[in-house]
């Protein structure tokens, strides 16, 4: 219901320029939707299609992460208005602008990096999940809720090897996943401890292969 009256008094012009009775405008859409260089997803070392590259494979049970777009200007703005403003609306640009850079069909199902409590109860959602929601409902891959998280540690200011000591014990799996193919999603990528430390807990369940997909990266 909370939904449905945003989008009634929410002005349908473009979020960009305000000159369009779209939500992004075709101009602006061309404009600030660029490809991003894909890069292994710890070190920022060019690696085709997102992979983790041979030295942090020993860092991380993810094989890869397709990143969308570089975290800054628009993007940036999308996704605080997403996360901050109750905008669950751009979720579903952002889910389809995602299934363009990634081919689903190798996995099994489609899982979201999990909000702790006292975020999830400020917003009122999380917004990994309703990315997850976006894309599960443009493939046909099925949404599953694959962790729980028991802790939020937080990590602002530490470095990478401080942030994926931080992280650990964080998360707690919740489904069965035994050599299944999984694609976890979320908004922003920074150092990458948080989705790693949710593949090494999948991966210690027993899934068999684990991407991330995310919308954005510094």
């Amino acid at each position: 219901m909370l939904q449905k009256i945003i989008n009634l008094i929410v002005d349908k012009k473009c979020l960009i320029c305000g000159l369009s009775g779209e939500m992004i405008c075709e101009y602006c859409d061309r404009k600030i939707f660029t490809n991003r260089v894909q890069v292994c997803f710890l070190c920022n070392k060019l690696a085709g299609n997102g992979k983790t590259c041979t030295a942090c494979k020993r860092k991380s049970k993810l094989s890869g992460v397709t990143i969308g777009y570089r975290l800054d200007g628009e993007i940036k703005k999308l996704i605080y208005q997403l996360k901050y403003f109750g905008r669950r609306d751009i979720a579903r640009l952002l889910a389809k602008k995602l299934v363009e850079k990634i081919d689903v069909s190798s996995f099994d199902l489609i899982t979201f990096v999990p909000s702790d409590g006292k975020r999830l109860r400020q917003r009122g959602y999380n917004q990994a999940k309703i990315l997850a929601r976006g894309i599960a409902g443009q493939t046909d891959l099925p949404l599953k809720e694959t962790l729980l998280r028991v802790k939020h540690t937080p990590q602002v200011g530490a470095g990478r090897a401080k942030r994926l000591k931080l992280v650990e014990n964080n998360f707690i799996p919740c489904a069965k996943v035994k050599n299944l193919k999984i694609l976890i999603v979320d908004d922003v990528l920074t150092t990458g401890a948080t989705i790693n430390e949710c593949a090494k807990v999948l991966k210690n369940e027993g899934a068999k292969n684990i991407w991330g997909l995310v919308v954005a990266k510094k």
